[in-house]
């Protein structure tokens, strides 16, 4: 289907106008003529309800001649193209059409044939401009809808310890990462430890808890809740304020698990590693965290399991492992 352009035809004299939409099938040629002006004056104020594509102008016109109009176009209305048709074959003013970007400089009179075959050149570059802007807008709407994608691989790769800082600091701006003036930083592991729901189809599941964790640490934590690829399960990074608490985050946490049992009805655990001061250390925190959940068979599930708690458990292991042997 054929593009259909706009064009607003400018000239003091209304015969002329009128002869020049009357020589041309506008619509069979991809052009609407959508209004008419005798001055310039007159053609901005239309061209604001208007909005056309392309204004067609005389130069030599009352109040504002044609070279003045396009300059306001240019300054007002970029995106519109200015075609000047003129009775004046003269080079000095056809040297500051082009200088003003106007596409084309036809000489009146001008037949039916003549203005036909212009009128389709213009149209191809006008066709080829706007391929050209929607090739772009759909770049741009592919990287838009990547994004999302994209936040997950680098959150990934933080944590697995992966990324440089320059890259890191890049993608913090970039992706609109949640982590920006804190300072430390912490993970927390989320282990699903049912695998069916009374409430939502199993493959539902992992979907929304991360969408009711989201929920839930909005307005309490600055956090970035994200699938973990490799292991199937949900990762939380935490950015912390100076004066914040082990206890205030694990209480936030703990209702977090309560809001996923009543909504999703599914359990919980959430392994809690250590902080850290630089953001390129988070791998450390994370591997923390994990070992945390490890410990779901000695503290139980359904809990916030905060690594350092768990020391004394280990060495309380540890040395009844030593013992043990002894015993036999």
């Amino acid at each position: 289907m054929k593009e259909h352009y706009k064009i607003l035809l400018v000239d003091d004299e209304e015969e002329v106008r009128k002869s020049i939409i009357k020589k041309i099938n506008w619509e069979e040629e991809g052009f609407l003529v959508v209004g008419d002006a005798e001055n310039g004056v007159e053609a901005l104020e239309k061209i604001e309800n208007l909005n056309p594509d392309l204004v067609f102008t005389d130069i030599r016109m009352p109040y504002m001649d044609g070279l003045e109009l396009i300059k306001e176009i240019n300054i007002r209305y970029p995106l519109i193209k200015s075609i000047i048709f003129s009775g004046f074959d003269d080079f000095d003013y056809a040297k500051e059409a082009i200088k003003m970007g106007v596409i084309e400089y036809v000489l009146k009179p001008v037949s039916a044939v003549e203005l036909t075959e212009i009128l389709r050149k213009i149209h191809k570059t006008l066709d080829d401009e706007l391929d050209k802007k929607r090739d772009i807008e759909k770049l741009k709407s592919s990287y838009l809808a990547s994004i999302p994608i994209l936040r997950e691989q680098f959150l990934n790769g933080l944590i697995h310890g992966n990324i440089g800082k320059s890259e890191i600091d890049y993608a913090l701006a970039e992706y609109d990462i949640n982590l920006k003036d804190v300072d430390k930083y912490i993970v927390a592991t989320v282990h699903i430890d049912d695998t069916d729901s009374a409430v939502l189809d199993k493959e539902l599941i992992p979907i929304s808890v991360k969408v009711n964790l989201i929920e839930n640490l909005e307005n309490k934590l600055q956090a970035e809740v994200f699938s973990m690829y490799s292991e199937s399960s949900i990762a939380v990074i935490v950015g912390l304020p100076d004066k914040m608490s082990k206890n205030y985050i694990m209480s936030v946490l703990s209702e977090a698990i309560k809001d996923v049992i009543r909504v999703i009805g599914v359990n919980l655990t959430i392994g809690l590693g250590i902080s850290v001061d630089d953001i390129t250390k988070l791998h450390q925190s994370y591997t923390l965290a994990k070992e945390a959940l490890g410990y779901r068979g000695i503290v139980g599930t359904g809990e916030v399991i905060y690594i350092k708690d768990m020391q004394p458990v280990e060495a309380l292991r540890l040395r009844f492992e030593d013992i043990e042997p002894r015993n036999i």
